[in-house]
């Protein structure tokens, strides 16, 4: 089941708020509240693949008795055991295959393949629970009650693609007295945030879709693009994917809030970011964080203390505390994303990418105080690193390292710079006379060639919503929490609040939404 579905928002959702308002008027036990959203996440969960439920209640209960005995114990090797059980089912499930195929080729055999089916949100299941494991073993957890544990994991906002929530953040709201009373600001504030996800998916991400599919599909089945259908082509690409992305965090938010649950921050207008590092403190940020806290630190630090002890020069040292730990996090983390060579790339591209920065962040120190100089340079580095992020993100949307070569090959003018006949009028007359530019028509559909007006029509107004309008936690930040160390930055500076403009902009926007809902399109982050 789809939050951009009519089954969910006039069937699902309705009925898990009111049985959720009839406990609370009824008075009674909070345990009942939580297993009536609990019973509502495996009806949601379920919905898709009934049999998959086995395997989530029974990852939820041995993980759940794992950790118990972790905080209790301390059992590095019960650590051990309990994470090469998560790490197994997530290999059976999304790797195996992978493996299978690799191995086929290097050692020139032959293997049996299985057609196996990969579960919605195993990723993210795993990873949520794996935190638990490891804090677990530090002490950190407490003793939760199972069905505490249950709705922290399953809970249907974020089970199927985030955000990857940690303990410490939710299972304080659900043992909180409160929990479980339907609220009218809640529910007020999280419709609100719901709706404004849902255009975001439905109008402007499904919208994108129209133009990118054409183009970059028909890459993967040799057309060659041109110059111009392979930038706009990626640019639309990366406009979909994040308010795709973005647009299922910001719904999985508001319904969480509906129920009095905040969820953690996802996003936040990432692409405004002057630096590969800022981008992915700015970008899906709970998977950030878990790269950064559990992966990479955990190594960085055990290496340092070798340096120190060692007294290595610094090139060694920098070696071993930045580009081996950097490496091997953004390694997994592209691993994580799906079981291919190009993700595994694309993480690794971005390990490159955090290198040079740091390289480049102990060389370069800027004294610049002049405000038209530091506009320039802010600019030209919010540029440089969108340009960084679409070159990755040529492999994250490609099915194979072959067509994601070709496809970065069109874009930097290895086959030459085509474009459309209909542009020609807006361009400078000495660039096809000195053939650096020519114009013709595409070799592909034509999509964007025939009609590219329309194509940059919908960038532009992409492009006004993710530099100028807040984003959603600036929005509602005087009704929302909202982390103390995000700056506010957008141009129109506008807030929610309980009046007729705030309501009337809502009830817009849900309209738009649920007109434009067409079957239901799935969300990218799905597949991983």
């Amino acid at each position: 089941m789809l939050f951009n579905s009519y089954i969910f928002i006039f069937g699902f959702l309705p009925t898990v708020i009111c049985g959720f308002f009839i406990l609370d008027r009824l008075e009674f036990n909070k345990k009942l509240s939580i297993s009536w959203l609990i019973l509502s996440s495996l009806f949601f969960y379920g919905w898709w693949n009934p049999p998959y439920l086995i395997l989530l209640i029974s990852s939820v209960i041995i993980n759940y008795f794992f950790g118990q005995h972790l905080n209790r114990s301390k059992s590095k090797s019960l650590l051990a055991v309990s994470i090469c059980f998560n790490l197994s089912l997530l290999g059976y499930f999304k790797y195996s295959n992978f493996f299978l195929e690799n191995a086929a080729y290097f050692f020139d055999a032959s293997f049996n393949f299985s057609n196996i089916i990969l579960p919605l949100a195993i990723s993210f299941f795993t990873f949520q629970q794996i935190i638990y494991l490891l804090d677990s073993a530090k002490g950190l957890t407490g003793e939760y009650k199972f069905h505490e544990y249950t709705l922290f994991v399953i809970f249907f906002p974020q089970l199927i693609a985030g955000p990857i929530v940690n303990h410490k953040e939710i299972m304080p709201q659900i043992n909180n007295s409160a929990f479980g009373n339907l609220q009218v600001k809640n529910l007020t504030i999280g419709l609100s945030i719901f709706f404004i996800g849902l255009f975001k998916k439905v109008f402007i991400a499904d919208g994108l879709s129209v133009y990118v599919g054409p183009v970059l599909d028909a890459n993967e089945v040799g057309i060659q693009l041109t110059f111009f259908e392979s930038w706009l082509g990626m640019i639309a690409y990366s406009f979909q994917l994040y308010f795709d992305f973005s647009g299922y965090s910001d719904m999985a938010v508001g319904l969480a809030r509906i129920f009095g649950i905040i969820l953690p921050i996802n996003f936040w207008s990432p692409f405004r970011s002057q630096n590969i590092a800022e981008f992915w403190r700015k970008w899906h940020i709970t998977l950030s964080d878990f790269i950064k806290n559990y992966l990479y630190f955990p190594i960085s630090m055990k290496f340092t203390r070798v340096s120190m002890y060692r007294q290595l020069n610094p090139v060694m040292t920098f070696g071993l505390t930045v580009f081996i730990p950097m490496i091997y996090a953004w390694g997994l983390a592209g691993l994580w994303h799906g079981a291919a060579w190009n993700f595994i790339i694309f993480g690794l591209m971005h390990g490159f990418y955090l290198i040079i920065y740091q390289l480049w962040s102990q060389v370069n120190k800027p004294k610049i105080t002049n405000k038209y100089s530091i506009f320039i340079g802010s600019f030209f580095s919010i540029v440089l690193t969108y340009l960084c992020v679409v070159f990755s993100w040529v492999f994250f949307r490609t099915a194979s390292v072959e067509s994601a070569v070709t496809l970065i090959k069109t874009m930097i003018g290895f086959y030459g710079i085509t474009l459309p006949n209909s542009l020609q009028s807006f361009m400078p007359s000495f660039l096809s006379e000195s053939g650096f530019i020519q114009y013709g028509n595409a070799a592909g559909n034509g999509l964007l060639t025939s009609h590219p007006e329309n194509l940059i029509y919908m960038l532009g107004f992409s492009s006004f919503i993710i530099f100028c309008m807040p984003n959603i936690f600036e929005y509602f930040r005087l009704h929302h929490q909202v982390k103390k160390d995000m700056p506010y930055e957008s141009l129109v500076k506008i807030s929610w609040g309980y009046n007729v403009p705030s309501a009337l902009g809502i009830a817009i926007l849900a309209t738009i939404a649920i007109m434009y809902l067409q079957g239901e399109s799935e969300f990218l982050y799905y597949q991983f």
